[in-house]
């Protein structure tokens, strides 16, 4: 029986998380296999919010001054560098991605501004409130407005700035996927009589999610993929007394393809579920309303 099991879960520097997995015993191929589909979906397929871009008020318009604002210790490059590395996190599944939304700063000096004065959208909260902004050294007002966008690496993401005239928009270093790394490494070994395999998985985020949040959410993706072919056709009313001649080569081709996959017993697509099912946590119902896999959910360790 495959086993999933948490290996370690702890807090690095940099305002990262680490968590390590392992899962086995898995036939031959099989752990290559679930390491490049989980590279790709963590990589590009979790949602995320950035900061995009910001607007500060009354910022100098004349070349000379560009970079500086009085009564303000940074430049305002690097108050937009602050801006840009602040992470934000959140429960997306209610949001229509992508999804663009706005936040503001209003704070009258002197005081420094972090990112704890951020006055954020409902459902959205900074990772770290202490990371610094800007440090205001006379009694002036500090005022930015700050685009948000909700979405992930796979989605084409929204570009430029808001068309909108006074002050000017400037473009934040936007990322959309909390994942900053992720190595996978196989051992084989003899179980039973067979060589199985070993799949080890290394996860770092950013600390918007923990590394078992990511792993979860990017299963439950390509179960969400991969369930197309185990679902019963649902032929309209309106194509009942459609004829085999009328309907299109690809879609006969694609009906017959999905049927030939749910007469085999052991296919590809039953095995891939089984396996994300371990740590998903999922439970998915075949045509016939058999279970075809279920996994225990297992709670990520912090050292």
């Amino acid at each position: 029986m495959i086993q999933f099991k948490v290996l370690d879960g702890i807090q690095v520097k940099n305002a990262q998380q680490y968590g390590r997995f392992g899962l086995s015993p898995l036939k031959n191929g099989e752990a290559k296999l679930l390491s490049l589909v989980l590279r790709q979906a963590l990589l590009t397929s979790l949602v995320c919010a950035c900061f995009t871009s910001a607007k500060i008020k009354n910022e100098p318009r004349s070349f000379y001054f560009r970079s500086l604002m009085v009564g303000i210790k940074e430049p305002i490059p690097k108050i937009l560098s602050n801006l840009s590395g602040i992470k934000l996190k959140g429960k997306f599944d209610d949001f229509q991605i992508p999804f663009t939304t706005r936040a503001f700063i209003d704070r009258i000096g002197p005081l420094t501004v972090t990112a704890r004065d951020i006055q954020l959208p409902f459902g959205l909260t900074v990772v770290d409130e202490t990371q610094h902004i800007a440090t205001l050294t006379q009694a002036i007002p500090f005022f930015v407005e700050l685009r948000i966008e909700i979405n992930s690496a796979n989605s084409k993401p929204e570009t430029g700035v808001p068309n909108e005239e006074g002050e000017e928009w400037h473009l934040l270093d936007a990322i959309f996927t909390p994942i900053r790394q992720f190595e996978s490494s196989i051992q084989s070994y003899e179980y039973e009589g067979q060589t199985v395999e070993h799949l080890f998985l290394e996860i770092y985020t950013d600390s918007t999610i923990t590394p078992y949040e990511a792993l979860v959410q990017a299963s439950r993706k390509m179960i969400s993929l991969l369930t197309f072919f185990l679902q019963p056709e649902k032929e309209s009313k309106s194509r009942q007394g459609t004829s085999k001649d009328d309907q299109p080569a690809f879609s006969l081709r694609l009906k017959k393809h999905i049927e030939i996959s749910r007469e085999r017993e052991g296919s590809n697509t039953r095995d891939m579920l089984s396996l994300f099912s371990r740590w998903s946590g999922e439970k998915v119902e075949e045509p016939d309303t058999r279970d075809i896999l279920s996994g225990e959910e297992v709670e990520e360790t912090e050292g």
